[in-house]
């Protein structure tokens, strides 16, 4: 058992450098509205993933009557760079529906993270458009990887200075991609990429700065700012990034339901469907909301209801369940709201799409009939030689001949 969970939401790096360096209005206004945004996540959270345990040996998931947390404020990383965060830490005690304490369904919790940070990213760049005027360009910091939305006008370069503790991983981290490779034979896949650079972050991690008044560190980030980018240009960034942002909005269209439904739904559903065979509600709540962050919203009520529309146009229109059905007729005091019986969990439901099954058909098909392959016998050698320095013995001359 633990006594709780934490949730971390950090926004995009373009946003703390912008709070970092502008005057204290500007900053407490960035910094308001990040609050704000880990509040909508918070409530998203509670809303969608928040369940308790009842019944024998827990098997009935109920809803709860709220979430118990405690927000705690970073400024900056361990090498010191500004770094506006919230460490956010959930109570493993909630309220069932009539009240008794019970401990939080962590499974559900976990599945919601990474909407939840979604979430926090769709509303903190939402909030920063309509109440600041700033605008957001999707930046790809690997081919393979999402966009990242940072704030137009801010620049590139000082965004990476400001990055250290990532630059001092980075060489560790690509040593690591390196030994995957010999050792495995292909490249890492998603959770093994996460994996060595989350171990690379931690191998390089120094100890704790002495604490520093939040005045402090602006005077030094303030300097760091005028040294990487000039005096001029760094004092005149945020009304510059201002300025950028009223001209850039313009090119990033605001959601249509008519015209862009279908057209959110498909790429929501690529999304979810590119790094797996077969998804789920969170990976598709996921998918969905990140979707959404090509568009922009004049309010939050339309976000809202554009993400509900989006949501049951994939279900609708895209997805096929491969979860069976409650097969066994059962009264009605064993079924949940949705008519599915008790021990049935959220998230439990799996979905793929027709192309994914044709697909699998194909490969299914093609091993009914033979086909030829030509390898080159340069390729065959050197697969021999890799399986030897991995194992410390070679194949039997059978075993090479197969």
């Amino acid at each position: 058992a633990v006594s709780g969970y934490d949730m971390t939401f950090s926004p995009m790096k373009s946003v703390s450098a912008l709070w970092a360096i502008a005057d204290k209005y500007t900053a407490n206004t960035i910094a308001s509205i990040h609050h704000r945004a880990v509040a909508s996540a918070l409530e998203f959270v509670q809303k969608e993933a928040l369940f308790t345990r009842d019944g024998f040996k827990g098997i009935q998931q109920v809803k709860t009557r709220g979430l118990i947390a405690a927000e705690f404020t970073h400024f900056d990383t361990r090498a010191g760079d500004p770094d506006l965060h919230a460490h956010v830490l959930v109570s493993n005690k909630v309220q069932n529906e009539n009240g008794q304490w019970r401990s939080v369904d962590s499974r559900a919790l976990h599945h919601a993270i990474a909407s939840a940070g979604q979430f926090y990213n769709a509303q903190i760049k939402h909030l920063l458009e309509t109440e600041m005027g700033l605008s957001f360009t999707p930046r790809f910091p690997e081919a393979s990887k999402q966009p990242i939305w940072e704030i137009d006008g801010v620049p590139q370069h000082l965004l990476q200075q400001w990055s250290g503790r990532r630059e001092m991983a980075r060489p560790l981290y690509k040593k690591a991609v390196a030994n995957y490779i010999a050792t495995h034979g292909h490249a890492p896949g998603v959770r093994a990429n996460h994996a060595l650079w989350q171990q690379a972050i931690l191998d390089t991690r120094d100890a704790k700065r002495p604490a520093e008044s939040l005045d402090d560190l602006r005077t030094q980030w303030k300097q760091s700012a005028r040294e990487i980018l000039g005096q001029t240009k760094a004092d005149n960034l945020v009304s510059n990034v201002l300025k950028v942002g009223l001209k850039a909005q313009a090119q990033q269209p605001f959601f249509d339901g008519q015209r862009n439904l279908e057209q959110a739904a498909r790429q929501a559903v690529e999304l979810a469907m590119s790094r797996r065979s077969s998804i789920r509600d969170n990976h598709v709540s996921t998918a969905v909301i990140q979707t959404l962050q090509n568009y922009r919203f004049a309010t939050d009520e339309e976000f809202v209801l554009a993400r509900a529309m989006v949501t049951k146009q994939v279900y609708d229109k895209h997805l096929i369940v491969l979860t069976p059905a409650d097969d066994v007729d059962v009264p009605a005091e064993l079924r949940s709201e949705s008519g599915a019986g008790i021990d049935r969990k959220a998230n439990d439901v799996a979905y793929t799409t027709q192309e994914h099954l044709d697909a699998e058909q194909n490969v299914v098909d093609s091993t009914q009939e033979p086909q030829p392959l030509f390898v080159e016998s340069t390729a065959i050698d050197r697969a021999l030689d890799h399986y030897t320095s991995q194992h410390g013995f070679s194949l039997n001359a059978g075993q090479e001949q197969m």
